[in-house]
Protein backbone atom coordinates (compact mmCIF):
# COMPACT_ATOMS: atom_id res chain seq x y z
CA UNK A 1 0.00 0.00 0.00
CA UNK A 2 1.35 3.41 -0.96
CA UNK A 3 0.95 6.30 1.42
CA UNK A 4 1.04 9.82 0.12
CA UNK A 5 2.38 12.25 2.71
CA UNK A 6 1.50 15.85 1.98
CA UNK A 7 4.57 18.07 1.76
CA UNK A 8 4.10 21.58 3.12
CA UNK A 9 4.75 24.28 0.54
CA UNK A 10 8.16 25.96 0.83
CA UNK A 11 8.29 29.34 2.46
CA UNK A 12 8.75 32.14 0.00
CA UNK A 13 11.98 34.10 0.39
CA UNK A 14 12.79 37.55 -0.87
CA UNK A 15 15.75 39.91 -0.68
CA UNK A 16 15.03 43.32 0.77
CA UNK A 17 17.28 46.38 1.12
CA UNK A 18 16.97 48.89 3.93
CA UNK A 19 18.82 51.53 5.96
CA UNK A 20 18.91 51.53 9.74
CA UNK A 21 17.92 55.17 10.06
CA UNK A 22 17.16 54.92 13.80
CA UNK A 23 20.78 54.10 14.62
CA UNK A 24 22.06 57.42 13.23
CA UNK A 25 23.32 59.89 15.81
CA UNK A 26 21.98 63.40 14.95
CA UNK A 27 25.22 65.13 15.95
CA UNK A 28 27.30 62.70 13.92
CA UNK A 29 25.01 63.21 10.94
CA UNK A 30 25.38 67.00 11.24
CA UNK A 31 29.16 66.77 11.34
CA UNK A 32 29.17 64.35 8.42
CA UNK A 33 27.05 66.64 6.24
CA UNK A 34 29.19 69.66 7.07
CA UNK A 35 32.63 68.09 6.74
CA UNK A 36 32.30 65.28 4.24
CA UNK A 37 29.24 65.45 2.04
CA UNK A 38 29.18 69.19 1.36
CA UNK A 39 32.97 69.32 0.98
CA UNK A 40 33.02 66.68 -1.73
CA UNK A 41 32.19 67.46 -5.32
CA UNK A 42 29.36 65.50 -6.97
CA UNK A 43 30.04 63.95 -10.38
CA UNK A 44 29.58 66.31 -13.35
CA UNK A 45 26.46 64.66 -14.71
CA UNK A 46 22.81 65.59 -15.09
CA UNK A 47 21.56 62.02 -14.76
CA UNK A 48 19.45 61.63 -11.59
CA UNK A 49 20.42 57.95 -11.25
CA UNK A 50 24.13 58.85 -11.05
CA UNK A 51 23.48 61.51 -8.41
CA UNK A 52 21.36 59.12 -6.34
CA UNK A 53 24.07 56.47 -6.58
CA UNK A 54 26.69 59.04 -5.49
CA UNK A 55 24.78 60.02 -2.37
CA UNK A 56 23.98 56.41 -1.54
CA UNK A 57 27.66 55.47 -1.69
CA UNK A 58 28.80 58.57 0.19
CA UNK A 59 26.27 58.29 3.02
CA UNK A 60 28.20 55.82 5.19
CA UNK A 61 26.33 56.49 8.44
CA UNK A 62 23.37 54.39 7.29
CA UNK A 63 24.61 52.14 4.50
CA UNK A 64 22.27 49.97 2.51
CA UNK A 65 21.83 46.48 3.91
CA UNK A 66 20.47 43.44 2.13
CA UNK A 67 18.55 40.77 4.00
CA UNK A 68 16.78 37.59 2.92
CA UNK A 69 13.42 37.22 4.64
CA UNK A 70 10.78 34.51 4.48
CA UNK A 71 7.07 35.05 4.89
CA UNK A 72 5.24 32.55 7.10
CA UNK A 73 1.80 34.02 6.46
CA UNK A 74 1.95 34.53 2.74
CA UNK A 75 -0.78 35.78 0.47
CA UNK A 76 -0.52 33.41 -2.51
CA UNK A 77 -3.29 35.26 -4.29
CA UNK A 78 -1.21 38.48 -4.26
CA UNK A 79 0.16 38.58 -7.82
CA UNK A 80 2.90 40.79 -9.30
CA UNK A 81 0.18 42.73 -11.13
CA UNK A 82 -1.40 43.62 -7.79
CA UNK A 83 1.99 44.68 -6.46
CA UNK A 84 2.41 47.03 -9.41
CA UNK A 85 -1.06 48.45 -8.85
CA UNK A 86 -0.19 49.04 -5.19
CA UNK A 87 2.98 50.86 -6.19
CA UNK A 88 1.03 53.00 -8.63
CA UNK A 89 -1.53 53.73 -5.92
CA UNK A 90 1.15 55.01 -3.55
CA UNK A 91 2.58 57.19 -6.32
CA UNK A 92 -0.80 58.76 -7.03
CA UNK A 93 -1.37 59.25 -3.30
CA UNK A 94 1.91 61.09 -2.86
CA UNK A 95 1.22 63.15 -5.99
CA UNK A 96 -2.15 64.27 -4.65
CA UNK A 97 -0.70 65.17 -1.24
CA UNK A 98 1.97 67.22 -2.97
CA UNK A 99 -0.27 69.12 -5.40
CA UNK A 100 -3.75 68.87 -3.73
CA UNK A 101 -5.27 69.15 -7.22
CA UNK A 102 -8.74 67.74 -7.89
CA UNK A 103 -7.60 65.93 -11.01
CA UNK A 104 -4.97 64.06 -9.00
CA UNK A 105 -7.53 63.24 -6.31
CA UNK A 106 -9.87 61.74 -8.91
CA UNK A 107 -7.01 59.76 -10.43
CA UNK A 108 -6.07 58.42 -6.99
CA UNK A 109 -9.64 57.46 -5.97
CA UNK A 110 -10.32 55.78 -9.32
CA UNK A 111 -7.12 53.75 -9.13
CA UNK A 112 -7.83 52.90 -5.48
CA UNK A 113 -11.26 51.54 -6.45
CA UNK A 114 -9.72 49.47 -9.25
CA UNK A 115 -7.06 48.18 -6.85
CA UNK A 116 -9.65 47.08 -4.28
CA UNK A 117 -11.74 45.37 -6.95
CA UNK A 118 -8.67 43.55 -8.24
CA UNK A 119 -7.79 42.47 -4.69
CA UNK A 120 -11.27 41.09 -4.05
CA UNK A 121 -11.37 39.36 -7.41
CA UNK A 122 -7.94 37.73 -6.95
CA UNK A 123 -8.75 36.62 -3.39
CA UNK A 124 -12.15 35.22 -4.38
CA UNK A 125 -10.73 33.38 -7.38
CA UNK A 126 -7.92 31.86 -5.32
CA UNK A 127 -10.13 30.59 -2.48
CA UNK A 128 -12.83 29.42 -4.89
CA UNK A 129 -10.30 27.30 -6.74
CA UNK A 130 -8.87 26.07 -3.42
CA UNK A 131 -12.30 25.03 -2.13
CA UNK A 132 -13.20 23.42 -5.46
CA UNK A 133 -9.95 21.45 -5.58
CA UNK A 134 -10.48 20.24 -1.99
CA UNK A 135 -14.11 19.21 -2.46
CA UNK A 136 -13.08 15.55 -2.32
CA UNK A 137 -10.74 16.06 0.66
CA UNK A 138 -12.70 17.06 3.81
CA UNK A 139 -9.52 17.73 5.80
CA UNK A 140 -8.22 20.24 3.27
CA UNK A 141 -11.67 21.76 2.81
CA UNK A 142 -12.25 22.37 6.52
CA UNK A 143 -8.69 23.66 6.93
CA UNK A 144 -9.36 26.24 4.22
CA UNK A 145 -12.66 27.28 5.77
CA UNK A 146 -11.00 27.52 9.19
CA UNK A 147 -8.39 29.89 7.77
CA UNK A 148 -11.15 32.06 6.36
CA UNK A 149 -13.02 32.12 9.69
CA UNK A 150 -10.12 32.20 12.15
CA UNK A 151 -10.56 34.10 15.39
CA UNK A 152 -8.85 37.42 15.80
CA UNK A 153 -7.04 37.86 19.15
CA UNK A 154 -7.98 41.49 19.51
CA UNK A 155 -11.74 41.66 19.99
CA UNK A 156 -11.93 45.40 20.57
CA UNK A 157 -12.98 47.75 17.78
CA UNK A 158 -13.15 45.00 15.16
CA UNK A 159 -14.32 45.64 11.65
CA UNK A 160 -17.59 43.71 11.05
CA UNK A 161 -16.80 43.51 7.33
CA UNK A 162 -13.69 41.39 8.03
CA UNK A 163 -14.45 37.67 8.12
CA UNK A 164 -11.51 36.86 10.40
CA UNK A 165 -13.00 39.04 13.15
CA UNK A 166 -15.93 36.72 13.76
CA UNK A 167 -15.92 34.42 16.78
CA UNK A 168 -15.89 30.63 16.25
CA UNK A 169 -19.46 30.36 17.59
CA UNK A 170 -20.61 32.39 14.59
CA UNK A 171 -18.76 30.28 12.02
CA UNK A 172 -21.53 27.72 11.66
CA UNK A 173 -24.38 30.27 11.36
CA UNK A 174 -22.19 32.21 8.92
CA UNK A 175 -21.72 29.15 6.69
CA UNK A 176 -25.36 28.14 7.00
CA UNK A 177 -26.48 31.62 5.96
CA UNK A 178 -24.20 31.51 2.92
CA UNK A 179 -25.53 28.08 1.91
CA UNK A 180 -29.09 29.25 2.55
CA UNK A 181 -28.61 32.26 0.30
CA UNK A 182 -27.04 30.14 -2.44
CA UNK A 183 -29.91 27.64 -2.37
CA UNK A 184 -32.51 30.43 -2.19
CA UNK A 185 -30.94 32.18 -5.19
CA UNK A 186 -30.96 28.96 -7.21
CA UNK A 187 -34.58 28.21 -6.30
CA UNK A 188 -35.71 31.75 -7.14
CA UNK A 189 -33.91 31.59 -10.48
CA UNK A 190 -35.58 28.26 -11.26
CA UNK A 191 -39.05 29.52 -10.28
CA UNK A 192 -38.64 32.73 -12.25
CA UNK A 193 -37.21 31.12 -15.40
CA UNK A 194 -39.98 28.47 -15.52
CA UNK A 195 -42.75 30.86 -14.41
CA UNK A 196 -43.64 28.75 -11.39
CA UNK A 197 -44.44 31.64 -9.06
CA UNK A 198 -48.04 31.98 -7.96
CA UNK A 199 -49.55 35.03 -9.65
CA UNK A 200 -50.69 36.54 -6.34
CA UNK A 201 -47.73 35.55 -4.18
CA UNK A 202 -46.21 38.51 -2.32
CA UNK A 203 -44.14 36.88 0.41
CA UNK A 204 -40.57 35.65 -0.12
CA UNK A 205 -40.47 37.08 -3.62
CA UNK A 206 -38.22 39.81 -5.06
CA UNK A 207 -39.85 43.23 -5.47
CA UNK A 208 -42.98 42.03 -3.66
CA UNK A 209 -44.08 42.78 -0.11
CA UNK A 210 -47.10 43.48 2.06
CA UNK A 211 -47.32 46.97 0.56
CA UNK A 212 -47.56 45.64 -3.00
CA UNK A 213 -50.25 43.16 -1.93
CA UNK A 214 -52.31 45.91 -0.25
CA UNK A 215 -51.92 48.16 -3.29
CA UNK A 216 -53.09 45.34 -5.59
CA UNK A 217 -56.17 44.64 -3.46
CA UNK A 218 -56.99 48.34 -3.12
CA UNK A 219 -56.64 48.89 -6.86
CA UNK A 220 -58.88 45.90 -7.65
CA UNK A 221 -61.52 47.12 -5.20
CA UNK A 222 -61.52 50.62 -6.67
CA UNK A 223 -61.76 49.33 -10.25
CA UNK A 224 -64.60 47.00 -9.28
CA UNK A 225 -66.43 49.76 -7.42
CA UNK A 226 -66.09 52.10 -10.40
CA UNK A 227 -67.67 49.39 -12.54
CA UNK A 228 -70.68 49.23 -10.22
CA UNK A 229 -69.96 45.75 -8.86
CA UNK A 230 -70.57 44.54 -5.31
CA UNK A 231 -67.32 43.76 -3.44
CA UNK A 232 -66.89 41.33 -0.54
CA UNK A 233 -63.50 41.06 1.17
CA UNK A 234 -62.77 37.97 3.30
CA UNK A 235 -59.68 38.11 5.54
CA UNK A 236 -58.08 35.11 7.29
CA UNK A 237 -56.35 35.90 10.57
CA UNK A 238 -53.60 33.41 11.46
CA UNK A 239 -52.38 35.11 14.62
CA UNK A 240 -53.58 32.02 16.53
CA UNK A 241 -51.99 29.58 14.09
CA UNK A 242 -51.28 27.09 16.88
CA UNK A 243 -55.01 26.39 17.10
CA UNK A 244 -54.89 24.92 13.58
CA UNK A 245 -52.53 22.11 14.69
CA UNK A 246 -53.97 18.64 15.07
CA UNK A 247 -53.67 18.14 18.82
CA UNK A 248 -53.94 14.37 18.57
CA UNK A 249 -50.85 14.25 16.36
CA UNK A 250 -49.04 16.69 18.64
CA UNK A 251 -49.77 14.62 21.75
CA UNK A 252 -48.63 11.46 19.97
CA UNK A 253 -45.30 13.16 19.22
CA UNK A 254 -44.87 14.20 22.86
CA UNK A 255 -45.85 10.82 24.28
CA UNK A 256 -43.26 8.44 25.71
CA UNK A 257 -42.95 5.40 23.45
CA UNK A 258 -42.92 1.77 24.54
CA UNK A 259 -40.80 -0.67 22.52
CA UNK A 260 -41.65 -4.37 22.93
CA UNK A 261 -39.12 -7.09 22.20
CA UNK A 262 -40.00 -10.77 22.47
CA UNK A 263 -36.77 -12.76 22.12
CA UNK A 264 -38.66 -15.92 23.03
CA UNK A 265 -36.83 -18.34 25.26
CA UNK A 266 -33.42 -17.01 24.28
CA UNK A 267 -31.42 -15.01 26.81
CA UNK A 268 -30.63 -11.38 26.00
CA UNK A 269 -26.97 -11.17 25.08
CA UNK A 270 -24.68 -8.25 24.33
CA UNK A 271 -25.00 -8.96 20.61
CA UNK A 272 -28.82 -9.00 20.67
CA UNK A 273 -28.90 -5.96 22.95
CA UNK A 274 -26.71 -4.08 20.49
CA UNK A 275 -28.66 -5.32 17.45
CA UNK A 276 -32.23 -4.94 18.76
CA UNK A 277 -32.00 -1.95 21.11
CA UNK A 278 -28.87 0.17 20.72
CA UNK A 279 -28.72 0.41 16.92
CA UNK A 280 -32.43 0.76 15.97
CA UNK A 281 -33.67 2.69 19.05
CA UNK A 282 -31.05 4.38 21.24
CA UNK A 283 -28.75 5.83 18.55
CA UNK A 284 -31.59 7.31 16.42
CA UNK A 285 -33.16 8.83 19.57
CA UNK A 286 -29.79 10.31 20.54
CA UNK A 287 -29.31 11.91 17.11
CA UNK A 288 -32.83 13.32 17.22
CA UNK A 289 -32.64 14.79 20.74
CA UNK A 290 -28.99 15.88 20.93
CA UNK A 291 -27.77 17.61 23.12
CA UNK A 292 -30.53 17.06 25.73
CA UNK A 293 -30.01 13.31 25.86
CA UNK A 294 -28.68 10.96 28.54
CA UNK A 295 -28.87 7.19 28.12
CA UNK A 296 -29.52 5.30 31.35
CA UNK A 297 -29.69 1.55 31.86
CA UNK A 298 -28.41 -0.68 34.67
CA UNK A 299 -25.37 -2.85 35.37
CA UNK A 300 -26.69 -5.96 33.65
CA UNK A 301 -23.89 -7.88 31.89
CA UNK A 302 -25.24 -7.27 28.35
CA UNK A 303 -25.43 -3.54 29.10
CA UNK A 304 -21.79 -3.34 30.19
CA UNK A 305 -20.26 -5.50 27.46
CA UNK A 306 -17.20 -4.13 25.70
CA UNK A 307 -18.75 -4.05 22.24
CA UNK A 308 -21.80 -2.16 23.59
CA UNK A 309 -19.66 0.37 25.47
CA UNK A 310 -17.36 0.83 22.46
CA UNK A 311 -20.30 1.45 20.12
CA UNK A 312 -21.85 4.04 22.46
CA UNK A 313 -18.52 5.83 22.78
CA UNK A 314 -18.01 5.73 19.00
CA UNK A 315 -21.33 7.44 18.34
CA UNK A 316 -20.88 9.81 21.30
CA UNK A 317 -23.96 8.77 23.27
CA UNK A 318 -23.67 10.16 26.85
CA UNK A 319 -24.04 7.16 29.11
CA UNK A 320 -24.92 7.33 32.81
CA UNK A 321 -22.39 5.26 34.74
CA UNK A 322 -23.50 3.37 37.85
CA UNK A 323 -21.07 2.26 40.60
CA UNK A 324 -20.81 -1.49 41.03
CA UNK A 325 -22.80 -1.64 44.32
CA UNK A 326 -25.13 1.31 43.72
CA UNK A 327 -28.88 0.92 44.40
CA UNK A 328 -31.26 0.84 41.47
CA UNK A 329 -32.31 4.48 41.04
CA UNK A 330 -33.81 4.12 37.59
CA UNK A 331 -37.32 5.60 37.77
CA UNK A 332 -38.46 3.13 35.10
CA UNK A 333 -38.84 0.56 37.90
CA UNK A 334 -41.79 2.55 39.27
CA UNK A 335 -43.32 2.65 35.80
CA UNK A 336 -42.95 -1.12 35.50
CA UNK A 337 -44.78 -1.52 38.82
CA UNK A 338 -47.66 0.65 37.57
CA UNK A 339 -47.78 -1.23 34.28
CA UNK A 340 -47.76 -4.62 36.07
CA UNK A 341 -50.59 -3.49 38.36
CA UNK A 342 -52.68 -2.47 35.36
CA UNK A 343 -52.05 -5.84 33.67
CA UNK A 344 -53.09 -7.69 36.83
CA UNK A 345 -56.34 -5.73 36.93
CA UNK A 346 -57.32 -6.66 33.36
CA UNK A 347 -60.26 -9.00 33.02
CA UNK A 348 -59.77 -11.38 31.36
CA UNK A 349 -55.94 -11.53 31.59
CA UNK A 350 -53.82 -12.01 28.43
CA UNK A 351 -53.66 -15.64 27.32
CA UNK A 352 -50.73 -15.59 24.85
CA UNK A 353 -47.91 -13.37 23.57
CA UNK A 354 -50.12 -11.66 20.99
CA UNK A 355 -52.70 -10.63 23.61
CA UNK A 356 -49.90 -9.66 26.02
CA UNK A 357 -48.41 -7.35 23.38
CA UNK A 358 -51.77 -5.65 22.77
CA UNK A 359 -52.45 -5.35 26.49
CA UNK A 360 -49.03 -3.82 27.19
CA UNK A 361 -49.46 -1.19 24.49
CA UNK A 362 -52.99 -0.29 25.64
CA UNK A 363 -52.04 -0.02 29.31
CA UNK A 364 -48.88 1.94 28.47
CA UNK A 365 -50.85 4.47 26.43
CA UNK A 366 -53.30 4.77 29.34
CA UNK A 367 -50.53 5.68 31.80
CA UNK A 368 -50.61 9.41 32.68
CA UNK A 369 -47.67 11.10 31.00
CA UNK A 370 -47.40 13.51 33.91
CA UNK A 371 -46.47 10.60 36.19
CA UNK A 372 -43.67 9.53 33.86
CA UNK A 373 -42.33 13.07 33.55
CA UNK A 374 -42.48 13.51 37.33
CA UNK A 375 -40.37 10.38 37.77
CA UNK A 376 -37.86 11.60 35.17
CA UNK A 377 -37.55 14.97 36.91
CA UNK A 378 -36.92 13.18 40.23
CA UNK A 379 -33.56 11.82 39.09
CA UNK A 380 -31.65 14.76 40.58
CA UNK A 381 -33.29 14.23 43.97
CA UNK A 382 -32.62 10.48 43.79
CA UNK A 383 -28.91 10.98 43.14
CA UNK A 384 -28.65 13.58 45.91
CA UNK A 385 -30.35 11.21 48.35
CA UNK A 386 -27.94 8.37 47.51
CA UNK A 387 -24.94 10.67 47.92
CA UNK A 388 -26.26 11.89 51.28
CA UNK A 389 -26.75 8.26 52.45
CA UNK A 390 -23.27 7.21 51.25
CA UNK A 391 -24.84 4.70 48.85
CA UNK A 392 -27.13 3.22 51.46
CA UNK A 393 -30.90 2.87 51.59
CA UNK A 394 -33.06 5.93 51.06
CA UNK A 395 -36.72 6.76 50.57
CA UNK A 396 -36.46 6.09 46.86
Amino acid sequence: MDFITPVPPPKLKRNITFRNIKSINPSALSDFLANTLFASTPPPTACPSDLVSYYNNTLSLAPLKTKTVSFTHTAPWYTPELRQMKTRKRQLERLYKKTTLTVHLHAYTDHLSDYKNALNSARSTYYSQLIHSGSNNPKTLFSTVNKLLKLCDNILALDPDTISNFRPISNLPFLSKILERVVAAQIKTHLRSHELYEPFQSGFRPQHSTETAVLKITNDLLLSADSGHLNILILLDLTAAFDTINHSILLSRLQTSLVLLFPGLKKVTARSYLRDIIEPIIIPQFRQHTPNFLFMDDNAPPHRARNVTARLQEVGVPHMVWPAMSPDLNPIEHVWDQLKQRLDDRIPPPRDLAELRVALVEEWNALPQNNIMRLVRSMRRRCQAVIAANGGNNRY
